[in-house]
């Protein structure tokens, strides 16, 4: 595997309008892995995942690759996998998800364009305040 491909393990497949998404990690499966394990933001979600008789429905895993991931219900009642970002990659995803490969997205579109597949904590947070300062999207 060579630096830019990425393993099919960490993200989903994603449909034709979420193709550039695949761009927002480009790096190794394990380095990835190593970073979510390596990060102090992440270590109470990790512990979470680590305790067995956690049942809510919007809870973390620890898949057997050692990624850690948060198991979300959505409104339609089907379940999927987000990934959990360390915080080293934050700024690359949230510039991925709203500037201008995404064609700046307001506040709600840039949320769930990256809700569909990441996670990390104070993300919503991190983005509504990412797009209210985005100086394209200010001077319009």
């Amino acid at each position: 595997m060579t630096h830019f491909e990425i393993d099919e393990e960490i993200l989903p497949q994603a449909d034709e309008e979420y193709k550039e998404i695949k761009k927002l990690i480009e790096v190794y499966s394990k380095e990835f892995i190593e970073s979510q394990h390596q990060s102090r933001d992440l270590a109470p979600l990790l512990n979470e995942a680590k305790t067995e008789n956690s049942s809510k429905a919007n809870d973390f895993q620890i898949k057997e690759n050692g990624m850690l991931v948060k198991k979300k219900i959505d409104k339609n009642e089907n379940g999927r996998e987000l990934i959990v970002v360390p915080e080293k990659y934050g700024d690359k995803i949230k510039s991925l998800c709203h500037d201008s490969t995404s064609g700046h997205l307001g506040i709600v579109k840039t949320k769930d364009r990256l809700a569909r597949y990441l996670y990390w904590p104070n993300c919503y947070q991190e983005i509504e305040e990412y797009v209210k300062t985005c100086d394209p999207c200010e001077r319009v």
